[in-house]
């Protein structure tokens, strides 16, 4: 059975903070504060891959339409309508749009606060 919680002061429709409790960690993400958000993002036709760069955290994309082109360690695949992507930190890929469709997609990011979500290149190794 699903509770439902009224929140006092947030008016319907508004998004609320909220408290996630992890059941298992997440790889490689380190103790702290983190932000966390979800962005409707579009890929016009024809996109070129953007240049290689990875998270500061971790990322989780689903494909809602179009097919995108996922780069990583120099094999490129198709991702279509209902993919599921998982980025963990550090992994080095790319995005484009080969196809005649925008691609559209909601990504899921999880960063440390006050550090960008997406870094370019690799991550620097730690010595």
């Amino acid at each position: 059975m699903r509770k439902s919680v009224a929140l006092i002061g947030y008016p319907s429709g508004v998004l609320r903070p909220a408290t996630v409790t992890l059941l298992a960690p997440i790889p490689d993400l380190k103790p702290g504060g983190y932000d966390l958000n979800l962005t409707r993002v579009t890929f016009p036709a024809h996109m070129p891959s953007n240049p290689p760069h990875h998270r500061s955290g971790a990322a989780l994309y689903y494909i809602i339409s179009g097919t995108g082109a996922n780069t990583v360690d120099g094999k490129t695949e198709a991702k279509g309508p209902g993919s599921l992507i998982y980025e963990p930190f550090g992994l080095v890929h790319q995005w484009g749009n080969p196809g005649d469709e925008p691609l559209t997609f909601l990504a899921f990011n999880i960063n440390p606060d006050g550090v960008g979500a997406v870094l370019p290149g690799a991550p620097a190794k730690i010595q």
